[in-house]
């Protein structure tokens, strides 16, 4: 990977951490709390995706990529059931 690459992507991961402290310090309340969940949950893929596409290289092995994104999106939504459980209880 070029140095560009890694530059945009370092700074994508930048603007996602903004927002997961966005969130950190205002969490939504009340209705908002499923949609800020799965909000949080996209924001926590994305980086999670980034950092294995360009850092780790998976970008040249597509099936790889594919393979850890199934692999994130299954983790990522028994932490979204997990968390919503007692709300939707």
């Amino acid at each position: 990977m070029g140095g560009r690459a890694i530059l945009k992507t370092w700074l994508a991961l930048l603007v996602l951490s903004a927002l997961s402290t966005l969130y950190a310090e205002r969490p939504p309340q009340g209705d908002a709390l499923a949609v800020g969940a799965a909000g949080l949950l996209l924001v926590t893929l994305a980086k999670a995706r980034a950092i294995l596409s360009v850092y780790l290289g998976l970008a040249v092995a597509p099936a790889w990529q594919q393979g850890a994104t199934l692999v994130l999106l299954a983790y990522l939504a028994l932490l979204g059931a997990l968390y919503l459980a007692p709300v939707l209880a």
